[in-house]
């Protein structure tokens, strides 16, 4: 179905990278951080601005 990314050391320092260059919050960082070290270039949420590009992740919202 979908593969599993575990927070490794990796996906945290990029979560920390993410988190100070634009400001987000520790969870979206991580969210990001984890779709980056995946390789996969959207994420679908209603919580984070649609259309913004995070590290070349795109922010999708499925609502609009």
């Amino acid at each position: 179905m979908f593969p599993v990314q575990m927070p490794t050391i990796a996906v945290l320092e990029r979560s920390f990278t993410l988190r100070e260059h634009f400001s987000l919050s520790h969870w979206d960082s991580l969210l990001i951080a984890a779709r980056l070290e995946s390789k996969v270039d959207a994420l679908y949420s209603e919580d984070m601005q649609h259309g913004a590009t995070y590290g070349g992740v795109a922010i999708v919202n499925s609502f609009l």
